[in-house]
């Protein structure tokens, strides 16, 4: 039996404190679904060292989901948490980054171009679709038998 690096875990939610509702939920759904998830509130314990604690979250995941508000812009250690995933994907082809927008408002910046996922403004059965079918690849949740378009 060969021992190594243990599994990383599919995401880390980034989030800002004002924000903590959307995280336990976008934790809990993406759990539900079989993810393992790192997430502040429940991984990050009394008496950490914060920065590091981050530093080991963000390593020790595959990707990282942006809880995307005005608040979590304005956030100097979100930026610096999506910054360093930022570059390790500047042009988003290994999705690394997963934008979900919880509010309406202007994207900008380096994140303006990214295609995101936008959770607010829709019921929950929506918000859950969209999130699960967001972080999927899109080639396994294409629908293998597309009906035709013209007349029959």
């Amino acid at each position: 039996m060969t021992t190594g690096a243990p599994r990383k875990a599919d995401f880390f939610i980034s989030y800002t404190t004002v924000d903590s509702a959307w995280a336990e939920w976008t934790a809990k759904v993406l759990e539900d679904a079989g993810h393992t998830v790192v997430v502040q509130f429940l991984d990050f314990a009394v008496a950490d060292n914060f920065v590091l604690a981050m530093e080991r979250a963000l390593a020790g995941s595959e990707r990282l989901v942006l809880l995307l508000s005005p608040a979590y812009m304005r956030s100097g250690f979100t930026a610096a948490e999506w910054s360093a995933v930022f570059r390790l994907d500047p042009d988003g082809r290994r999705r690394l980054l997963i934008p979900l927008l919880i509010e309406k408002f202007e994207l900008d910046g380096l994140l303006g171009p990214r295609i995101h996922i936008p959770l607010h403004g829709v019921d929950e059965a929506t918000a859950r679709r969209r999130l699960l079918d967001g972080v999927q690849d899109p080639r396994t949740t294409r629908n293998p038998n597309p009906p035709f378009p013209g007349r029959s």
